[in-house]
Formats: C-alpha cells, structure tokens, sequence
C-alpha cells in the first residue's frame, strides 16, 4: 500500500479551549475504509481486510484495532495476560494500602499498650505518613511507570517492604521514633513503589474497554487484604502472640504477595512505543485544564473523610461501649463493604456511565453517610455495622474509580502515568497525611467524636460539589461543539471514558502515520 493510498483527510476539528482537544475523522481517498482495517506500523504501512464494524460510523479508520493488532495476542485487550496483571495488581493492593487500611488496629494496640504514654494524635502520624508518602510519591512513580521503569519499581518496593516490616518486629515499647521510622517512614517509601504503579499499567492493557472493571478488580485488592490483616492481627494478639512475632507472621505474607505480583507483572510496551509516548507528555498542559483541577481538588475533599473511619473506626467502637470482640471486626466489616463498593460500580461505569459520573455518584453516598456516625448511640452494635457496611460501599466505590476517572481525562496514551500520578499524589496524599493528625487533635483524650465528623462532612461536601461542577463543564462544552457539528457519534452522559480513550487512539494513529509517510 503506497503513502497516497494510505493519505487521511481531516474532516471535522473541535478545539476546547481549556484542554485544546481535537477530535479528527479519517477518510480515505476512495472511501472505503469501513471494509479495511489500517495497521500502523513506524516502518511500514499495510492493510488487513476486516468484517464491516460499527464501532464508529462509515468512512472513519478502525484505529483501536488498528493499536490492538500491534500487541501480541496474550497482551491485547482481554487477553490472559491481561487478566494474570491485574490479579497481580490485586496483590500488590492488598499488600500495599489493604495493610494501611489494618492502621486502626495498630492505632489501638498502640494506644492502649504499646505506645501507650503518646497522644493518639502524635499516634496517627505513623499512619498518616505511610498514606502521606504511598501517595505523594506517585507525583514521581507516575512518570517512571511512563518511561518504562515499572519492574524496577516493583522490585525496590518488593525488597524495601519486607526489609522495613521484619524491622518494626525489632522496636522497643514506648520508643515512638523507633516504630515512626521502621512503620511510617520505611514502610511508606516502599508501599509507594508499588502501589500506583500497579494500577497504571492496567492502563496499558485495557485501552478503551474494561478498564474500569480492571481497576475496580484490583483495587478489590485493598479490601481483600483489609478485611483479611486486621483479623490476622487481632487474633494473634487476643491469643497472646507477642507483638514481634505478630509482625513477622503478617511481614511473611505481605511480602509473599509482592514476590508473586513481581513474578507475573509485566510492561506491555514495547521501546519503540515508549519513544513515542515519552515525548508526548506535557505535565503543565494538566493544570491547565479546568475539569482536570477540578476533579483534583474535589477528589482531596472527598479523600479527606475516607480516612477517618479507616483509622478510628476500631477505637470509636471501643469508646462506645460495644464488646471488644465486635470491636476488633468492625474494620473488617468496613473493607467487606467496601469489596463490593469496588467491583459493581467500575461494571456499571464501563457499561452505562463512564467512570466520572459513577465516582460522582459515590462521593454524594459517602457525604450523606459521614454524618451517621453522629447518630451511633452508645453500646449500640447494630448502629455502628450499619453505618460501616454503608459507608464501606461508598468509599470503595469511590477509590476504585479514582485511577480509571484520571486516565479517562487523558488524549494520549503516554499521559497516563503522569495524569493518575499527579491526581493521587495531589488529592489523595495531603487529604491522607493532614487527616488522621487534625482529626485526632480535634478528638481529644476524652474523645469528642463530633468535631472530626463535622469537619470531614465541610470537606467532603465541597469536594463532591467541586466534582458536579466539572460535570456542568462537561457538558456545556459538549452542547457548544455538538451545535458546531464537531462532535461525531460520542453521549454526553455515557462514555466519557471511551470518548477519550477513542481520541488517544487516534492520536496515536495520527503520530504513527506521520511516522510512516516521512519514512
């Protein structure tokens, strides 16, 4: 096939003035493209006779599978290799941010016996550290997982995390320096090799469809492990397990999980693909883009109540009079709502929604539930399950969506490691680091419970309302460029989701072919 045989004709451009997005059709010179499928290769250009498609309308070039026909069978979308990532990734959570969801117990453990002479809010510092760094380093894995570096990552956190958990088995009592390095500091850095980086790459597997499902199963991943560590923990305690041996037993799984994930998990692309990508990414384009800071920023006020039960549920249990038994399972009972909470909404997204509306959805349940906790009366079992199940789901929800709601917003490929590494960095670890700490000053040792709720319920409320107004962004612009006749076959309500994963495709195709035609 020669170069003017493979020439495409831009037939329709909307440009958005804070994204300075563009949408293309493809046409051929002989119009019969719908018939064809064009592989685009940076050295050769050819073609493949294909069924007739509707994935888009008549005359316009079958780009995502033109991109999936460039990956080998066992990688393309849906594939089993994709599907062995992501039970990899689900590792990696449940090991990661499934063991910091188990800080309620520490929290507790620590108060009552280890570190009993340190305040709960110098207590909750440990905690918020880990959160703080798994998080904010994303700012710097994002970016690394872009440039290729993702099996180094994996295999530094695999190393570092199970150097720093044998180590906190050695700490003494009452030394709160000792437990902050090893816990906090040493645990964090190595939590955050791993963690964003493992939910990344399932970006690379599942390009337009699933991805949110992928995500959500992953991420399942932090509930699995939340429900499973504290129980481990309590039960090992409660039996008269000295803390040491506790640490170690629950060290040896952890780092069990990390071995498997970085035995299966794999970048999928290839060094001539990375090229491409790498100089694509414009980082000061993201802050550039309204509804790209909007959804930041309302994702840190939302992020902000996630914690607080995450870290204090244990302990409120235990300050209301509820036995001690129920007590050690109420952390668990939350992470088993918040497993369900994290598979049907990415399914529902994928299917009707697109991940934005869906993680908008689950920011108004956890809003409205925040305040049960102010209902809860003493010894009162049924009210405290109640509002975890509840609260549980919602909050699941919304971390689950939380990576495929980033990667959504992006036109390239390329841009997917820096735009959900920058969004988790910047909206999950200040919330993360800031809220444990306030909330256990506000807390007090007599344990006024409603200050932090009142204040997580200010910040969750305003993020939630930051997150809608993105959505009114949305589709006014979609309105302006559908009057314009720029936009083709994409919903306002649906597919935010495939709309952008269909213009990265065919950016990509477009760089591609130049490529081909200079060669």
């Amino acid at each position: 096939m020669s170069h003017e045989s493979s020439r495409v004709t831009p037939i329709a451009m909307a440009t958005d003035s804070g994204n300075d997005e563009s949408l293309t059709e493809l046409h051929s010179d002989n119009h019969s493209v719908s018939q064809t499928d064009v592989v685009l290769d940076a050295d050769v250009t050819r073609t493949q006779s294909l069924p007739n498609s509707d994935k888009y309308s008549a005359g316009t070039v079958d780009v995502e599978k033109a991109v999936q026909l460039e990956l080998h069978p066992e990688v393309a979308e849906g594939g089993w290799r994709s599907w062995l990532v992501v039970f990899g990734a689900f590792l990696v959570q449940a090991a990661t941010l499934g063991h910091i969801t188990a800080f309620g117990v520490y929290e507790a453990y620590y108060k009552e016996i280890r570190l009993s002479q340190t305040s709960p809010s110098a207590i909750s510092w440990i905690g918020s550290t880990q959160f703080g760094l798994m998080f904010g380093l994303s700012l710097v894995t994002g970016p690394l997982v872009d440039a290729g570096r993702f099996q180094l990552l994996l295999y530094g956190s695999t190393i570092l995390y199970a150097t720093c958990e044998f180590t906190l088995s050695l700490t003494k009592p009452e030394k709160f320096y000792q437990v902050f390095l090893a816990q906090g500091l040493g645990m964090g850095i190595a939590m955050a090799l791993s963690y964003t980086p493992s939910v990344i790459v399932l970006g690379y597997y599942f390009r337009t469809q699933k991805r949110a499902l992928a995500m959500g199963i992953a991420t399942c991943g932090v509930a699995a492990g939340g429900i499973v560590q504290p129980i481990m923990l309590n039960n090992l305690v409660s039996h008269g397990v000295s803390f040491a041996n506790t640490v170690r037993y629950n060290a040896a799984v952890n780092t069990a999980m990390l071995l498997i994930a970085s035995l299966i998990m794999r970048d999928p692309r290839s060094k001539a693909d990375l090229t491409i990508k790498k100089a694509k990414v414009n980082i000061g384009a993201f802050f550039r883009d309204v509804r790209y800071v909007l959804l930041v920023v309302g994702g840190f006020g939302v992020s902000y109540a996630l914690f607080f039960p995450a870290v204090y549920i244990q302990l409120f249990s235990f300050t209301k009079g509820l036995p001690q038994t129920f007590s050690f399972y109420s952390l668990s009972i939350l992470n088993g709502a918040s497993l369900m909470g994290r598979a049907i909404p990415g399914v529902i997204a994928d299917r009707y929604t697109g991940p934005i509306p869906m993680i908008i959805a689950m920011a108004c349940g956890v809003s409205v539930t925040i305040f049960g906790f102010l209902g809860i009366r003493d010894q009162s079992v049924g009210g405290v399950t109640a509002v975890a199940i509840v609260f549980g789901f919602f909050s699941g929800g919304f971390s689950s969506l939380l990576a495929p709601t980033f990667a959504s917003t992006t036109k390239n490929e390329g841009e997917i490691g820096a735009r959900i590494g920058i969004a988790v960095a910047l909206g999950g670890a200040i919330p993360c680091l800031i809220s444990p700490p306030i909330n256990g000053a506000l807390l007090t040792n007599e344990y006024h419970w409603n200050r932090p709720v009142y204040l997580c319920a200010a910040f969750t409320v305003t993020g939630t309302i930051l997150m809608l107004i993105e959505r009114a962004i949305h589709y006014s612009w979609f309105r302006r460029t559908k009057r314009q006749g720029a936009v083709r076959s994409f919903s306002p309500t649906e597919n935010s989701s495939e709309m952008s994963a269909k213009m990265a495709l065919e950016e990509e195709a477009d760089v591609k072919i130049d490529i081909a035609n200079r060669t």
